[in-house]
């Protein structure tokens, strides 16, 4: 899912980000996050978009991550540590997160 189709639903179902570098997400085990626009860049945060999309759809709103709130706030404290994520640990967090589905969505 690309910023453009992002903010295009939110205008649709006028639901606005949280301010203007942000957006909201919620996990699959109904946790809120606000998340900044600059994850969008990030392969892993991508692959939480597209596995939401092939669950729930484009439409779905608010946007619902198919992992739970833990593995999500794990993925934030580490895109927020560092600036720069290496190849290998998104990898590792690309690897996970078949595991970390929730069932209960």
């Amino acid at each position: 899912m690309n910023l453009k189709k992002l903010v295009k639903i939110s205008k649709k179902r006028q639901i606005m980000a949280t301010n203007k570098s942000h957006f909201v997400v919620y996990s699959g085990d109904q946790k809120r996050f606000e998340v900044p626009l600059e994850y969008l860049s990030k392969d892993v945060f991508r692959e939480l978009l597209k596995m939401s999309e092939e669950e729930f759809g484009l439409t779905t709103l608010p946007i619902k991550l198919t992992c739970d709130g833990v593995f999500l706030e794990y993925v934030f404290l580490i895109l927020r540590s560092q600036g720069y994520i290496t190849p290998d640990i998104q990898k590792a967090m690309l690897c996970v997160l078949p595991k970390q589905q929730v069932t209960t969505c």
